[in-house]
């Protein structure tokens, strides 16, 4: 059975004031890792860049010995977010009280755009050298294991939740700052957004447009890029491996054309397939059948329809867009923070309290309990 997939974008009226020198934002505040002997324990950092340049960021610890992070240093794109996993290494015993005094510090900076990580040069986050370096540092904690398991209980119950929509469910959750309520079977892997790609036509310039592709999985799912017109168009990338829960940008540029296509129609087509893959698989180890049907796999494919549209008419939708979504306030040295991270810190912190809410019910659950088992019995009047 075919399910229709409702999008709903819900602007949330949240508006924050912050330094308008923050560079990222950090989701969690604090680092949590499990403890067990003889055992690893990772933990995920999600990075998010608060600024339209492109911020250069590296991964400090007291401790280098005990930990591995992947990636240490990186550039993330304007108004996007990168996933830091860091992993302790296995120790022999369990620490004293189970306490810890590693700490981390994450340095940003503001870097030329579409500069590469390998292309860094070695005094990026030299402070001598008069740059403005952002720092950002995390405590970190141990978790015993069923403590652990109680907060991943608790954490899924909160975020996520399904509502019964005919033989369909309905998944409610936030992405990049957006909430997005989708009716989906449990065959759906990816989204795509936007639905359709437009491109600004001019006689002998290129166009680009950027396409996002959301894992909606808690797998590891490989995507490839088809069009009916390869030589019109540069994809980058034109395949990929989205992480779980995370997402993807693509860029599609469009070949400089000598003149006006006729009547700005188009009949170009792009399909993007996706399959999923076993855990850790890099884009450079995909077989080259993964995206063979004929090898019996599970390939899910999203038609994208291409438009035309005029500079003149881009302009206007784009000063439209302008004065919709972005409004200053003049306060002291401080500006409205990106909506984006305001409905981030919004969610994340309702999050927070409900499941703190939730552990409160269920102390106040338990201390009735074993205070109706203490409470002696009364002896029958015969």
């Amino acid at each position: 059975m075919t399910y229709r997939k409702i999008l709903l974008i819900l602007e949330l009226g949240v508006m924050t004031t912050l330094d308008s020198n923050q560079l990222i934002s950090v989701h969690h505040n604090d680092l949590k890792f499990i403890v067990e002997p003889k055992k690893q324990s990772s933990g995920d950092l999600k990075v998010v860049n608060n600024t339209e340049h492109h911020v250069a960021f590296k991964v400090k610890t007291t401790a280098p010995k005990n930990y591995c992070v992947r990636p240490f240093r990186g550039v993330v794109l304007p108004w996007n977010s990168c996933v830091i996993r860091i992993t302790r290494q296995a120790q022999q015993e369990y620490p004293p009280d189970m306490q810890c005094k590693d700490k981390f510090m994450l340095q940003s900076t503001i870097v030329p755009p579409n500069t590469k990580v390998q292309n860094l040069p070695a005094d990026t986050f030299n402070k001598e050298r008069a740059k403005e370096i952002e720092e950002y540092k995390l405590k970190v904690f141990f978790l015993s294991p069923s403590i652990q398991g109680n907060s991943k209980g608790e954490g899924l119950k909160s975020s996520t939740l399904q509502i019964p929509y005919s033989n369909s469910g309905v998944k409610i959750d936030l992405r990049g700052g957006v909430l997005v309520i989708t009716a989906i079977d449990d065959n759906q892997l990816i989204s795509v957004h936007p639905n359709d790609l437009k491109f600004i036509i001019e006689p002998k310039k290129q166009s680009s447009c950027d396409l996002k592709v959301v894992n909606n999985a808690e797998h590891h799912v490989a995507f490839k890029v088809n069009t009916t017109a390869p030589k019109n168009y540069c994809v980058r990338p034109n395949r990929g491996v989205v992480l779980p829960w995370n997402s993807c940008v693509i860029r599609i540029t469009r070949q400089a054309q000598r003149e006006y296509p006729p009547d700005m129609q188009c009949k170009d087509k792009f399909m993007l397939q996706s399959t999923i893959v076993s855990p850790n698989t890099n884009v450079h180890d995909l077989p080259a059948d993964t995206f063979n049907k004929e090898r019996g796999k599970k390939i899910q494919e999203y038609k994208l329809k291409v438009f035309f549209v005029s500079p003149s008419a881009q302009g206007n939708s784009k000063d439209e867009g302008l004065k919709s979504s972005t409004l200053q306030i003049p306060y002291s040295n401080s500006a409205v923070q990106h909506p984006k991270d305001a409905r981030d810190a919004a969610v994340q912190l309702t999050l927070q309290l409900q499941q703190k809410l939730d552990f409160l019910k269920k102390r106040i659950n338990n201390l009735v309990f074993h205070k109706l088992l203490r409470r002696p019995r009364q002896p029958r009047n015969e």
